[in-house]
């Protein structure tokens, strides 16, 4: 909830709302990956549950080194 918050007062009405679905959406595949026994795999499976770690830590280095290197615009309120 304080994240939407944050972005609601951060970014605006729209990018609460692209929060929140992106929470939902979230949810909803990790939903589907107990249903069908993905969960199950990945945590008897060590191989397959290092993989995903990897990948997952992959993926935030990958993140955090565009933020690093992209130019940030400074922060000013949304225009009401």
């Amino acid at each position: 909830m304080l994240y939407l918050l944050s972005r609601c007062v951060a970014q605006g009405k729209r990018a609460g709302l692209l929060a929140a679905l992106g929470i939902n959406l979230g949810s909803y595949l990790h939903l589907a990956a107990a249903v069908t026994g993905l969960s199950a795999a990945l945590a008897t499976s060590v191989l397959a549950f290092s993989l995903v770690k990897w990948a997952g830590a992959a993926h935030l280095i990958y993140l955090g080194s565009r933020i690093l290197i992209a130019r940030a615009a400074p922060l000013t309120p949304p225009h009401r």
